[in-house]
């Protein structure tokens, strides 16, 4: 029967007091081209390991200065040596000391005297799993690398999209506004150089928006900071309240449950564009004589946030759909927009960690609600 050799040379550390121990230790693994070094109390061996970075350590547990279940609790603790493989070898054949040498984070244990052949086979299954793992997490980390460098290419692309695009859009901007001032007596022209200033900032925006659902699908968008609830609640409400009343709709704003100090882990730029879509899309499908209402609250360690409308409402087919990317529901196909505000919204509360849902009857309105837990 052929026996399995590892092909890749590991380093070996030997920590023991017993100078016999140790040679027996270098003879049951002489087939082997790993390098063997040694250390005879705890000590030394983890100074040892912070100089040499091994592979595997072979460790007796009655040694001076520290026992060997110290040392393997020490390796455990150092985020480099804590994934390294360590077998007990020792004369204590007691079950509770196996069960103690396993608690500490021991990856097995081998009585003295021990069998050469038995020592070796264990030695390289552990050496060859920690080895293969080591490889995988070196793919894993230079995939992340090349990932972490398309993202930075393709922001940089991006980036140069948006001033390529924005560039002669400013150009087409100012020649509508120039040709506006001087036919200003020409209503017809006048209507149309209007209705090119509306397009291209409906393209502006529409750049904009697919540059934000990139960031967002990549993941890296939103970063929290602890946030005073109510100044900031109270200040989204009032950015708000004239767009609202503009469109002769009535806003009510409920922050009664919000303590003056009450502090949370958020985005709040990115918790005001959540809270400014599901505003400004009640506004949209509720018509002149309507209510919106925004209401927060903190229940159970979870900030609650609901916009309720007196609108139109969706279509009970069209729950489960409005938050993909470009849907646009019955009567919202009538309306001016994108399809992405509640997308956006949804992935945004996402990154929080939190859920978004809608309850809404045909003809008597919708209400949005998001629930963002507490950070532990």
């Amino acid at each position: 029967m052929l026996k399995r050799k590892l092909i890749v040379m590991a380093i070996i550390l030997i920590v023991d007091d017993n100078p016999r121990n140790t040679h027996a230790l270098r003879l049951a693994l002489r087939d082997t081209h790993h390098v063997m070094c040694e250390a005879t109390n705890g000590k030394q061996a983890l100074e040892l390991a912070d100089s040499i970075n091994p592979d595997l350590v072979l460790l007796d547990i009655m040694m001076p200065i520290m026992d060997g279940f110290e040392v393997c609790k020490a390796l455990r603790a150092s985020p480099r040596h804590a994934q390294v493989p360590v077998i007990f070898v020792t004369a204590l054949d007691d079950s509770a000391e196996k069960v103690r040498a396993f608690e500490v984070g021991g990856n097995d244990y081998v009585t003295k005297p021990f069998s050469m052949v038995e020592v070796a086979a264990r030695v390289n299954a552990h050496l060859e799993l920690y080895l293969k793992r080591k490889e995988l997490e070196g793919i894993r980390q230079k995939e992340l690398d090349f990932f972490h460098r398309l993202n930075e290419a393709r922001d940089d692309l991006l980036e140069q999209l948006r001033h390529d695009v924005r560039s002669p859009l400013a150009r087409i901007k100012l020649a509508a506004f120039m040709v506006a001032r001087s036919v200003e007596d020409d209503a017809v022209l006048h209507k149309y150089t209007q209705t090119i200033d509306l397009a291209v900032e409906d393209v502006v925006n529409l750049v904009e928006t697919l540059t934000e659902i990139i960031k967002l699908e990549t993941g890296r968008y939103v970063q929290t900071r602890p946030t005073v609830l109510l100044p900031f609640l109270e200040q989204i409400a009032l950015s708000h309240r004239a767009a609202v009343e503009l469109n002769g709709i009535t806003f009510r704003v409920d922050l009664e449950a919000i303590a003056p100090d009450m502090t949370f882990e958020l985005d709040p730029p990115q918790i005001q564009r959540v809270l400014g879509n599901l505003i400004g899309n009640a506004v949209k499908f509720t018509d002149a004589g309507g209510t919106i209402t925004l209401t927060c609250s903190v229940d159970n360690d979870q900030l609650r946030m609901s916009v309720a409308d007196t609108g139109c409402g969706i279509e009970p087919e069209a729950l489960e759909k409005v938050f993909q990317r470009f849907y646009r529901a019955g009567a919202a196909r009538d309306r001016e927009g994108s399809g992405l505000g509640l997308y956006i919204a949804r992935q945004l509360v996402l990154q929080h960690q939190g859920e978004i849902h809608v309850e809404s009857e045909v003809g008597r309105g919708s209400t949005f609600v998001v629930t963002i837990p507490r950070s532990t």
